[in-house]
């Protein structure tokens, strides 16, 4: 997602109106050590987006795909079509 980004601001075809940071590292500790460690920055940190395992093969690694939508916690989804709730449109 960094590399294809890159390229998109290089090549002009996206312009972000604000600054875009990639964090490598456990999604929580890492993310909770970028907020505390510049308050100032803290400050202006928008919304943030924790991608685990990504493009990973869940029969290879017995992981599961989650997709959830906070704060309902009735909006979750996992694995294909079939555990999808009946009258639950897909965009």
């Amino acid at each position: 997602m960094a590399r294809l980004t890159a390229q998109l601001v290089t090549a002009k075809q996206i312009a972000p109106q604000r600054t875009i940071t990639f964090l490598w590292g456990d999604e929580i500790i890492s993310t909770g050590r970028y907020i505390r460690d510049d308050s100032v920055r803290a400050k202006g940190i928008k919304w943030g987006l924790s991608l685990d395992m990504v493009g990973e093969d869940v029969q290879k690694t017995g992981g599961s795909f989650l997709i959830e939508k906070m704060p309902d916690p009735s909006a979750i989804w996992t694995r294909g079509m079939t555990n999808i709730p009946n009258g639950v449109a897909l965009y």
